[in-house]
């Protein structure tokens, strides 16, 4: 949990070279295997880890790279895997749609390049819908 907070801690803010460098070091490999490691029933790690995922693929055109490279690195899937995880955490669940928003809006042209992220965007929408009210 710690980690990943501090990833997305360091990966915070307007400092482009920040967030670079984090990226550049492993950082989204990092979240992607924590949130997938033995503690993946571990509500708050995953939360925290949605949230350094957002953080890392966020910011504006400058940043393509960095999204490109959480997205890359299994972000998406991770994102969408923990947010079927933990369904009923509202917590996790805003995380993990801002996470995958950051995804989606910050690539080149404002469109979402990777059709595996859509797919994966797609499913968990569909599953959110699919509740029992």
């Amino acid at each position: 949990r710690l980690g990943c907070g501090a990833l997305a801690n360091m990966a915070a803010g307007d400092d482009d070279a920040c967030k670079q460098a984090v990226v550049n070091a492993g950082g989204a490999e990092a979240v992607v295997a924590a949130m997938d490691g033995p503690v993946a029933d571990d509500v708050e790690l995953q939360r925290v880890g949605c949230e350094a995922m957002g953080v890392m693929a966020g910011g504006s055109d400058a940043w393509d790279a960095c999204n490109q490279a959480v997205v890359n690195a299994g972000g998406a899937a991770a994102v969408v895997a923990a947010m079927g995880r933990h369904i009923a955490d509202l917590k996790l669940q805003r995380s993990g749609c801002g996470a995958q928003q950051n995804m989606a809006l910050w690539t080149r042209g404002g469109h979402v390049a990777d059709v595996e992220l859509q797919r994966l965007g797609c499913g968990a929408l569909a599953n959110m819908a699919a509740g029992d009210d």
